[in-house]
């Protein structure tokens, strides 16, 4: 059950939901360029709508996205004076969602289950949140428990059995945790392979029961078992188009999405490893150094 409601106003205003195309995918992106921090808003086929937030005069890095529902998403931030999250609302705005002044390492991914809650990194820890803002444990997840250590975690993702999976660019594992009880996380596994020369900075659990890791230091996606369990499969592998990835997503159609820094840009590939286009999909000033990125789409 989710507890995230919109209601609608009158279409009057700049930008009211028919200008916007109600009920049509957008892609939402979060730059981290230092001096350039934003949030801008894209349709399906990548081109620009409009800028939705802009942090910099308050130096706050937006540093995760995650979807509500159609209009409404959270945005994790780490700012020069305090770090929280934010509820926005593509049409009103934002408003607190968490300020806890508890939430003060290095904020990165946010991502939330509607059984387990909100989740966000914070340095090497994993805070949670219900779905009205109050602190979970102290924190959630723990650096180490058993097997599972966290390492400069950077991204997350739920698996299709509920489990929540992480990667960090510290031992370069792949982290997958039974978060069931919030009392007592346990580590379910703890999958080394990437161990290396390679920072798995994005993780994407997709609708086809895999999951995809974006890495840095070789510029691949890879693709795991739905269990994060085994060696992974190189899916694409071609810098010329993905350069130290930054974010994954999937699209409405079941492609993938990824923000590549090292070309300031959005490219889209099928999960056989296939660019889709001859080009990048987005490349201007927005999708520079991009820390997370969303698409917002109606439920199934």
């Amino acid at each position: 059950m989710s507890l995230f409601l919109f209601g609608c106003g009158s279409d009057t205003g700049e930008f009211y939901h028919a200008s916007l195309g109600l009920g049509t995918p957008k892609i939402i992106v979060a730059s981290n360029v230092v001096g350039q921090y934003g949030l801008a808003m894209y349709d399906i086929n990548g081109n620009f709508i409009r800028s939705l937030a802009d942090y910099t005069p308050a130096n706050t890095a937006p540093r995760g996205l995650e979807v509500l529902n159609e209009f409404e998403f959270l945005v994790a931030y780490d700012g020069a004076n305090i770090d929280g999250i934010h509820r926005f609302d593509i049409f009103s705005g934002e408003t607190n969602f968490v300020v806890d002044t508890n939430l003060s390492g290095n904020i990165f991914q946010v991502r939330r289950h509607e059984d387990h809650g909100v989740f966000v990194i914070e340095s090497n820890t994993i805070e949670s949140f219900d779905d009205l803002g109050a602190r979970i444990n102290a924190p959630r997840i723990a650096t180490t428990i058993g097997a599972c250590v966290l390492s400069t975690p950077r991204a997350m993702a739920f698996t299709s059995a509920g489990y929540l999976a992480v990667v960090g660019i510290g031992n370069d594992d792949l982290l997958i945790y039974d978060v069931t009880d919030p009392a007592n996380t346990a580590c379910v596994s703890a999958n080394g392979t990437l161990a290396g020369a390679v920072d798995p900075v994005a993780i994407l659990a997709h609708s086809d029961g895999y999951l995809y890791v974006a890495t840095q230091g070789d510029d691949r996606i890879y693709r795991f078992s739905g269990d994060g369990l085994g060696a992974a499969t190189v899916v694409f592998n071609n810098p010329a188009f993905v350069l130290n990835p930054t974010a994954l997503t999937e699209m409405p159609d079941g492609t993938l999405l990824i923000a590549s820094d090292g070309t300031n840009s959005l490219v889209n590939i099928t999960t056989a490893g296939m660019l889709v286009g001859s080009n990048y999909l987005v490349s201007d000033s927005f999708t520079n150094s991009i820390s997370d990125l969303i698409i917002l789409q109606e439920a199934d």
